[in-house]
């Protein structure tokens, strides 16, 4: 393992700057104060983005219930979240394609952009909906709520991927014969 990080030094300071990011943006997701998007005084919801799964009529009847302050912070963050979703993938990429040989740096990438991709889109159809509101536009909401589901999926699978390389990679220095000096 040792022999590994002095060969692939700069790919893992990489790695590592890029771990780092992604837990910076994590834990800004996870400890937004919940009263940026707030209802009333006792009110919050969760942004459309955080939920695994929800119905398309949840996209209207959550624009309906908010205030036109909230609504306007709602929309910075989806363009906010643009940012994000760019640092994800470059930092994604960055921590999988090491683990990984030459042949198949190329599937690490595309896993890696995957979970970015679906989060790009669902970002544009949000706009999209927005845009319509008070309009309710049924495919444009339940498309939404699919490439939302996708983008979850897709980032639980990469998540599996990279620990299971991590894991790999651990027994595969492990079985290497030591050399005697």
């Amino acid at each position: 393992m040792i022999d590994f990080l002095k060969e692939h030094k700069w790919e893992y300071i990489t790695a590592l700057v890029s771990l780092i990011v992604l837990l910076v943006i994590g834990a800004v997701i996870l400890f937004m104060p919940l009263d940026a998007f707030q209802i009333d005084d006792e009110i919050t919801f969760r942004v459309l983005d955080e939920r695994f799964y929800y119905e398309g009529t949840d996209v209207y009847d959550l624009f309906a219930n908010i205030s036109q302050s909230a609504y306007q912070r709602y929309k910075l963050f989806v363009v906010l979240d643009f940012v994000i979703i760019g640092a994800c993938g470059v930092g994604m990429t960055a921590l999988m394609t090491p683990l990984c040989n030459k042949k198949s740096q190329i599937l690490a990438v595309c896993l890696s952009l995957l979970p970015s991709a679906f989060n790009f889109v669902e970002n544009v159809l949000t706009i999209r909906a927005m845009s319509y509101f008070p309009t309710y536009m049924e495919k444009l909401s339940e498309a939404l709520s699919a490439f939302t589901t996708i983008k979850w999926c897709s980032l639980i699978i990469w998540a599996l991927t990279f620990i299971a390389l991590i894991v790999l990679k651990c027994v595969k220095d492990n079985k290497k014969p030591v050399e005697n000096n």
